[in-house]
């Protein structure tokens, strides 16, 4: 898919040589993270990952959020990790929409996948 048909749930990762690759969403770039060899030919030090806040919008800093995984919120690629800046809000809409609240080096990608 095309990150820049889905500005509301970009990520990226930049890397230690200076790359930057992008994702259409939460379960794109965590499926890479837990496995860049199978995306990619050259394995690189990740230097930073960056998200796109839901539901407002704009990047932040991955390891610093909380993530929705388990709800019944769909998006570009089904189901996603929803990034919130606060743990109070994504466990409202946890209680709302379903799911788990959980932290950034806690995602796996059987968390967003999709059945």
């Amino acid at each position: 898919m095309y990150p820049a048909r889905y500005p509301k749930h970009n990520c990226q990762v930049s890397t230690a040589d200076g790359k930057t690759h992008h994702f259409c969403s939460s379960q794109c770039l965590i499926n890479y993270l837990a496995d860049p060899k199978q995306y990619s030919k050259v394995s690189a030090r990740i230097k930073s990952t960056w998200v796109t806040v839901y539901p407002e919008g704009g990047y932040e800093y991955a390891a610093g959020l909380y993530y929705l995984v388990g709800s019944s919120i769909m998006n570009p690629m089904g189901r996603e990790a929803l990034p919130f800046r606060s743990k109070t809000v994504a466990e409202t809409v946890a209680k709302e929409k379903g799911g788990k609240v959980v932290r950034f080096t806690a995602l796996k990608p059987a968390q967003v996948k999709n059945d």
